[in-house]
């Protein structure tokens, strides 16, 4: 597993600022579907958080096949490539990985909360209290699986491990490039997704864990690709998970 992280990709035709400029970009662009979002249902957060999100996730894919695949260089590094390893394994294999992270959360908070894209569909709890499903309607669960399980896998495999990923480790080197994506991609899912009242534990660390095995993913098969399968295995798993408290 260690000799997997530590083997390099060869380095990317775009610099380590180039890539952190491609994540900011990301950033942007969900703030500006939020705010599409928030505008066009003002009376439903739920709905707008799913479409702004959704659209964000749309603008960034645009960004990154606009700037990171017009040569065939730039294809090459993001590693957009078939997988070493089956995708139907990889996304066995990432399901089985949310199942775990879940049961660590639960057995070390005793909170058995949603991830933090879907906790607009429930009145936000403290810490020991009981979930409250809000009345969320069909349109809601629908943006929630295209985004969860296509939009945003696509959207951030492309950008963290596909743009980041090797321009980090190319510059700072194996480990710490890998580290450094793994704290990206929590850090970004903490600003970009988490309420304020979330614990640190459903807000950062169980993004970080998920980072820890979607990371680890592109590492050992060096294939993006296999990131983003990986990544719409925890997003299924999420919404599995959401809806059963819901019902």
């Amino acid at each position: 597993m260690f000799k997997r992280i530590e083997k390099l990709d060869p380095a990317p035709p775009w610099s380590a600022f180039g890539a952190i400029l491609t994540l900011v970009g990301m950033f942007m662009a969900m703030i500006l579907g939020s705010v599409i979002g928030q505008i066009t249902f003002a009376d439903n957060t739920t709905l707008a958080l799913m479409l702004g999100w959704s659209i964000g996730s749309i603008v960034t894919i645009g960004i990154v096949i606009n700037t990171r695949q017009r040569t065939p260089e730039d294809k090459k590094a993001l590693q957009l490539i078939d997988s070493r390893t089956p995708l139907p394994i990889v996304l066995l294999f990432s399901l089985g990985m949310a199942v775990t992270i879940d049961l660590i959360l639960l057995a070390i908070t005793g909170d058995f909360f949603p991830t933090t894209e879907l906790f607009s569909f429930f009145d936000t709890p403290v810490s020991g209290e009981t979930l409250i499903p809000l009345d969320i309607g069909f349109a809601e669960w629908v943006l929630a699986f295209l985004f969860m399980v296509l939009l945003q896998p696509i959207a951030e495999g492309l950008v963290l491990r596909g743009v980041v990923y090797p321009a980090l480790r190319a510059n700072l080197g194996a480990w710490i490039g890998f580290g450094t994506v793994v704290l990206l991609h929590s850090l970004f899912h903490l600003l970009a997704y988490a309420p304020q009242q979330l614990n640190i534990w459903y807000g950062f660390i169980s993004p970080l864990l998920v980072g820890l095995v979607v990371t680890y993913l592109r590492a050992s098969t060096g294939s993006t690709r296999a990131s983003i399968i990986a990544q719409a295995g925890f997003g299924l798993f999420a919404l599995l998970k959401a809806f059963s408290i819901a019902n």
